[in-house]
């Protein structure tokens, strides 16, 4: 394990890999906000088919870019809803409880 971020906000690891991590999960979700408001397919497609740096965060997007190859677009698209919503539900979860502290 290089990084941890507990529910309440303390974390273990080192600080160098937190810094790393937590740039490629800006990029990450960046990037999933422009894909989740592409207005048309074609958008959706010339978006997802750009790679973004760090590497880190192109690589996560590969996951989408299987998904629209095996499954489609639509499901593709769907996916990065999905995914936008449950990152959203983290952020208000790990706001509630630094809120209680």
């Amino acid at each position: 394990m290089q990084y941890v971020q507990f529910i309440d906000g303390s974390t273990f690891g080192d600080e160098t890999t937190a810094k790393d991590i937590l740039g490629t999960r800006s990029a990450i979700l960046d990037a999933l906000r422009r894909l989740d408001k592409a207005s048309n397919s074609e958008n959706f497609l010339a978006l997802l088919a750009q790679k973004i740096q760090p590497e880190g965060a192109d690589t996560f997007l590969e996951t989408f870019r299987r998904t629209r190859k095996s499954h489609g677009t639509a499901a593709a698209r769907a996916q990065v809803h999905t995914g936008l919503t449950a990152a959203a539900a983290h952020a208000a979860a790990m706001r509630a409880v630094q809120a209680e502290r």
